[in-house]
């Protein structure tokens, strides 16, 4: 029982950390409007036909006099088209740090670590009885 209520509590706290984490990014970043320069087509490999493509779009913005290009992290499934303009929350401090939408936050999302603890101390509850 032990060992899990350790485990657990060491999910919650990389939690917290996480957490922490995409809290500061988020205080120190800010948005901007970016216009969609390319789109890359990635496939699946069960996907021998390609009939089914991933796109991720790369977004040109500027923050001052300098331009940046951001890539999206995440695949979309809708078609998006060039020159199309999206949203961009950059870091302040450094701008290549940046991601597509203004509540989209790069790194680890801490729910996956609560997640984990609870069902650590779960089991660990139910080595109890």
């Amino acid at each position: 029982m032990l060992p899990f209520l350790v485990i657990a509590f060491a999910c919650v706290g990389v939690g917290f950390y996480f957490a922490n984490r995409r809290q500061q990014w988020l205080q120190h970043s800010a948005v901007a409007e970016g216009v969609i320069v390319d789109v890359l087509k990635k496939y699946n490999r069960d996907d021998k036909m390609g009939n089914y493509p991933l796109l991720f779009p790369q977004v040109k913005f500027s923050v001052g006099n300098h331009q940046f290009v951001a890539q999206g992290e995440e695949a979309l499934s809708q078609p998006i088209q060039v020159g199309e303009t999206v949203p961009v929350r950059y870091n302040i401090e450094n701008p290549e740090d940046a991601t597509l939408g203004t509540d989209h936050v790069p790194g680890t999302n801490p729910k996956v670590f609560y997640i984990l603890g609870g069902v650590f101390v779960l089991i660990s509850v139910l080595f109890a009885l």
